[in-house]
């Protein structure tokens, strides 16, 4: 939470950049002139070994280094004097030359929905020493707080307001992911603000009073800002309060692009690699140093203009002596080729971004976009928030990014801009400076104006957000914070209560929508898939009373936007004092640890009908009286359980998604108590419940699903002196073993030496 308005703290804006970090701030004593009080902050880095400088920028590369590099003094910073990690300029470097020690794009990382993003994943592909995308934001954080800490000792970062940008189109857990890196920096005091109304504010700063006069009521600003990871879009209208005064209210963002910076220097990697003389293609290592290479000769070609051509070298096979160094050259005009025609050609307003198919440009494992056009992304996010069939039309436009630092590329995209809305004179190009350190800058303008400084923005939450309610054999969906919800807000949904079943795992299907407009909290409505996106479902288990006990009770929801930011979501009983903090995945829909490996598992989704039939069986072939469920060939047992299983899901057993492996779990282990009742019994319990739940993490809620079968552990099998329980008992924890924390493992390999040394002579 941050501090209360009127104190004396200074406020802190940070750029969380995917390729570049930025600080500006304002101090806290005597503010009275928001334009006036905001300055810049270099930041103190390594630059060369044994090199420490302030730079306006911390760029955003972590480098992993070994024993033998860390000579005495060559990575020693003022506030720390043996670090084995480097931040900044020299790990960007230092990466180019060994990638694979190298963590880039941790921003991009944040919002992979695919892969476990607290899990420690990067270097992608990498083998040794890995962070987590959370981890390494945290550490460019913690750079960034040792650095102002050190130049200003009085004024600690943790005790100042702080204000850290992230991309409107941040899903909430991104947003919420960046809030816990930021707080494992050591940085309580935050708020989140979306980067193209820093961007925007920024413009207004610079402007000073006279912002104004260069904008009109009804006016529609559009922000494009494009950084190293994302295109970002927002549409800001200006209109005018009761007192004749202009106000700003941003109304529509677009959807989360990766695509920006990254994706140029990976296509102009592959135009260099076809040129050098190589009989085979680059192996992952001398791809990710080519593709540094040519960030830098894309920096150098466009932002400098000091030269028509660089040279891109990276080593040959085996050791630079043996296998040489392969050199290509690449030109200025190759670079405005390859980007304006790649990423911003020229394309009439009602075109659409090419259907999504597998990109070229997905060589360091993100889900870049299939379709680089960024002028066809744009002319669908103004077709999707205009009216009548017709694309709205901006009457300014204020671009920011890095990746934007090319005069060339803003002017392709002002071009375009005219082109759809008639004419030459339709759009106002509105200045900015420093692309950058802008979005630094604005969120410390934002952070005056919170304290009642400036001009604000406003619009709220730039999302509706829905939850799947089924209702009989349809599902609606409850709308559960509309567009517009106000930081600090909350609302109650008390008139639509619905039954959740408790102590087994539930799913909450969240949903959201930036196009729809109207809906109200507690709205119960229906909607086109295609005007909605779907989030990182909710799974959990809602412990009431006896845990062995499941039963359906009546809930309702509750959903606050914070003042961080971020949208909480709580579930009340309706006839208890109990209530439930609901939170959305950070891990992949697909699954495998860390690397998200068991995407493929969860493709095929069965029928609800299906699992219930299956769950059926299950429970009939552990049922103390025999009964066969209707459309089976035999009565249930424990001795063709498997194969009746098989045969209702229409699948054999090695097809089986992690869902409904998971699903069919749930069923074999509620009846635990009658694996007593027979080794028979015991032998399928434990051979279904092992096969069921293999390899013991990778879906949600595996954790709980481990400890809750950790609860017969010590218990060993019902029938010791039955060889077939036994061996099924053994098979059953090395099928789930990799769930298995390290003090579970060691208990489990005590108890098999000790079983072992039984049953040895």
């Amino acid at each position: 939470m941050t501090r209360e308005a009127g104190n004396q703290t200074d406020i802190i804006g940070i750029d969380l950049g995917t390729t570049n970090s930025a600080v500006a701030w304002a101090p806290g004593a005597a503010l009275s002139d928001a334009g006036a009080a905001i300055r810049g902050f270099e930041v103190p880095q390594l630059v060369s070994a044994g090199e420490v400088a302030p730079c306006p920028v911390l760029p955003s590369f972590l480098y992993l280094s070994q024993p033998d590099e860390r000579t005495p003094g060559s990575l020693d910073l003022p506030w720390n004097s043996s670090p084995s990690e480097v931040v900044g300029t020299l790990a960007r470097d230092l990466g180019a030359r060994v990638p694979g020690r190298l963590v880039a794009s941790a921003k991009s990382w944040l919002c992979h929905a695919h892969v476990d993003r607290s899990a420690a994943i990067l270097p992608w592909g990498a083998t040794g020493q890995r962070y987590s995308p959370v981890d390494a934001c945290a550490r460019y954080l913690g750079h960034l707080r040792d650095a102002w800490n050190h130049r200003h000792p009085d004024r600690p970062m943790e005790d100042q307001d702080v204000v850290v940008t992230v991309p409107a189109s941040f899903d909430e857990v991104a947003r919420e992911l960046t809030v816990r890196a930021a707080r494992a920096a050591g940085l309580e005091h935050i708020t989140l603000l979306e980067e193209p109304q820093a961007a925007l504010y920024a413009w207004i700063d610079g402007q000073g009073e006279t912002w104004a006069e260069q904008l009109e009521v009804d006016d529609i600003i559009l922000v494009v800002d494009v950084g190293g990871g994302t295109t970002d879009l927002s549409l800001v209208r200006v209109g005018e309060d009761s007192q004749g005064k202009p106000t700003l209210e941003r109304f529509a963002v677009g959807r989360h692009l990766m695509l920006g910076g990254d994706n140029m220097d990976l296509a102009l990697a592959h135009v260099v690699e076809s040129r050098l003389q190589s009989p085979a293609r680059l192996d992952s290592a001398r791809w990710l140093a080519l593709t540094q290479r040519c960030r830098d000769a894309k920096e150098e070609l466009l932002a400098r203009g000091k030269t028509d051509q660089v040279s891109v070298q990276v080593l040959g096979a085996g050791s630079s002596v043996i296998g040489g160094s392969l050199t290509a050259a690449i030109s200025r005009s190759d670079v405005e080729q390859v980007i304006l025609d790649g990423f911003v050609p020229l394309v009439e307003a009602d075109a659409h971004p090419a259907p999504s198919a597998p990109s070229a440009l997905t060589e360091l494992g993100l889900p870049y976009e299939g379709d680089p056009a960024i002028t066809r992304h744009l002319a669908e996010f103004l077709a999707r928030h205009g009216e009548a069939g017709s694309p709205i039309q901006p009457t300014s436009v204020l671009f920011n990014g890095g990746a934007l630092k090319g005069a060339g590329l803003r002017r392709r995209i002002v071009r375009s801009l005219k082109r759809w809305c008639g004419g030459e004179d339709t759009v106002r190009v509105l200045e900015g400076t420093q692309l950058d350190l802008a979005v630094a800058r604005g969120a410390a303008y934002y952070g005056l104006v919170r304290r009642g400084h400036g001009v604000r923005i406003g619009g709220g939450s730039a999302r509706a957000y829905y939850v799947e309610v089924a209702s009989g054999d349809s599902a609606e969906i409850l709308c559960i914070a509309p567009r517009g919800m106000e930081e600090g807000s909350r609302h109650e949904l008390r008139e639509h209560p619905f039954q959740v079943r408790t102590n087994r795992p539930v799913a909450f299907r969240v949903l959201a929508s930036t196009a729809r407009e109207g809906d109200r909290a507690g709205d119960l409505v229906s909607a086109p898939p295609e005007s909605l996106e779907a989030l990182p479902p909710i799974h959990t288990v809602l412990r009431f009373g006896k845990a062995t006990v499941s039963r359906e009770i009546p809930v309702h929801l509750r959903s606050t936007l914070t003042e961080v930011g971020t949208l909480d979501l709580h579930c009340s009983a309706v006839e208890t004092e109990h209530q439930w903090r609901l939170e959305m995945q950070v891990r992949g829909t697909g699954g495998g640890r860390g690397a998200g490996g068991g995407e493929r598992a969860d493709r095929e989704h069965l029928p609800e009908d299906c699992l219930g039939r299956a769950a059926a069986v299950a429970a009939a072939a552990f049922a103390p009286e025999r009964t066969t469920p209707e459309g089976l060939s035999e009565e249930p047992s424990p001795l063709n359980l498997g194969r009746l299983l098989e045969e209702v899901l229409d699948q054999s057993r090695e097809r089986w998604s992690l869902s409904t492996a998971r699903a069919i779990w749930q069923e074999i282990y509620e009846n635990q108590a009658r694996r007593q009742a027979s080794e028979a019994h015991e032998a399928r319990w434990l051979n279904l419940v092992g096969f069921c739940l293999r390899p013991g993490f990778g879906f949600p809620l595996d954790d709980w699903r481990m400890g809750e079968l950790w609860k017969i552990f010590h218990g060993g099998t019902a029938f010791p002196r039955s060889d077939r329980c036994r061996g099924e008992w053994w098979i059953l924890w090395r099928r789930i073993g990799g769930g298995l924390s390290a003090g579970q493992q060691s208990n489990l390999a005590d108890l098999l030496e000790k079983d072992l040394r039984a049953a040895t002579p």
